[in-house]
């Protein structure tokens, strides 16, 4: 699947996974629905991730920051990441560094944006994740 093939939020959240497991993570979907605010859980490197997928023709705000963050518990993970294909608010930039939520937006930002393929993402992830 491509980027370009994406048409609702099922669709991008699949994407982002196979990404994920096209570079080798250990990846969880979680329930369509009641997922706490996780669509995705990633193991890498001894650590756990929380990952929501946002699909949206509008900026994403902090309700995405906040679902994030209530899934850490409930999944026990170490960090949130919040991932879409358009931008963040400044809020909601704001609370993800208060809370060391890491954010991947879409325009003009290097996970989308590659000549040769659409799978930049996997790879900016996974040299963001290693931190």
């Amino acid at each position: 699947m491509y980027l370009s093939d994406v048409k609702s939020g099922v669709d991008f959240e699949r994407y982002v996974m196979d990404l994920l497991l096209h570079s080798r993570m250990c990846v969880e979907d979680t329930k369509r629905s009641h997922d706490y605010g996780a669509d995705l859980v990633v193991r890498y490197n001894f650590m756990k991730y929380c990952v929501q997928c946002k699909w949206s023709r509008n900026p994403v705000g902090v309700r995405a920051i906040q679902e994030v963050l209530g899934s850490l518990v409930i999944y026990n993970a170490h960090r949130g990441v919040v991932v879409t294909n358009s931008v963040f608010t400044a809020e909601a930039r704001r609370l993800a560094i208060m809370n060391n939520v890491i954010l991947f937006d879409g325009p003009g930002s290097s996970p989308y944006v590659s000549d040769d393929s659409e799978m930049g993402l996997d790879y900016y992830l996974l040299d963001r994740l290693q931190v």
